[in-house]
C-alpha cells in the first residue's frame, strides 16, 4: 500500500517547479526515471561515495550527502584583543552574521577593521581622559601610585566605551 501511494505521488510530482532552488540558476535538481515499475530520483554517482549534482560534488557520510565546499582563501587575520572579542561575540550571539562573513571570505577583513578602529578609539579616549583629569609626567614622578591608579581607571573606562561602541554592536 505504501509503495502504491509512493508511486502515485512520484508520478504526479512536477520537478519543473523546483528547477531553481534557493534562487540559483542551476538546472533540474534531479530527474524522474521509471525503471522496473519503480520511480526513482536519478543522480550521477561517482566513485568513492561522491555524488555530483549540478556542478556541486557531494560525499556520502553515513546516511547523508554533504556538499564538498571549499572556502575562499583569506589573509592571515590580525589577532588582537579586540578582534578576538568581536569574533567570539559574533560566534556566540550572531551566528548567522558570523557564518555569512566567513563564507563570503570577508571575516578576516572585518576583524582587522574592528581591531584597528577599536585600538584607535581606545588610544584617543585614554589620551583625552588623561588630559581632562590632569595626569601629567610631573604627577607621575611625584606620586606614582596615585598616577597608576588614575590611569588604570581611565583605561578601564575607555575599554568599556570601546566594547559598547565597537565590539558589541
Amino acid at each position: 500500500m505504501l509503495s502504491v501511494l509512493l508511486q502515485v505521488i512520484l508520478q504526479r510530482w512536477d520537478f519543473r517547479k523546483y528547477q531553481k532552488p534557493f534562487g540559483h540558476s542551476a538546472g533540474i535538481i534531479a530527474s524522474l526515471k521509471r525503471t522496473d515499475n519503480l520511480d526513482t530520483i536519478g543522480m550521477k554517482i561517482q566513485p568513492k561515495g561522491a555524488v555530483r549534482m549540478n556542478e556541486i560534488t557531494y560525499t556520502m557520510v553515513g546516511d547523508y550527502n554533504l556538499p564538498d565546499l571549499i572556502l575562499p582563501e583569506q589573509p592571515e587575520p590580525v589577532v588582537g584583543k579586540w578582534s578576538q572579542m568581536r569574533r567570539t561575540f559574533l560566534k556566540e550571539q550572531h551566528r548567522v552574521q558570523y557564518y555569512n562573513l566567513l563564507t563570503k571570505g570577508i571575516l578576516t577583513r572585518h576583524l582587522s577593521e574592528v581591531q584597528q578602529r577599536a585600538s584607535e578609539l581606545e588610544e584617543t579616549l585614554v589620551r583625552e581622559m588623561a588630559a581632562r583629569e590632569g595626569l601629567t609626567e610631573q604627577m607621575k614622578a611625584d606620586d606614582m601610585m596615585n598616577w597608576v591608579r588614575l590611569m588604570n581607571n581611565i583605561r578601564n573606562s575607555a575599554q568599556e566605551i570601546v566594547k559598547a561602541q565597537v565590539i558589541y554592536v
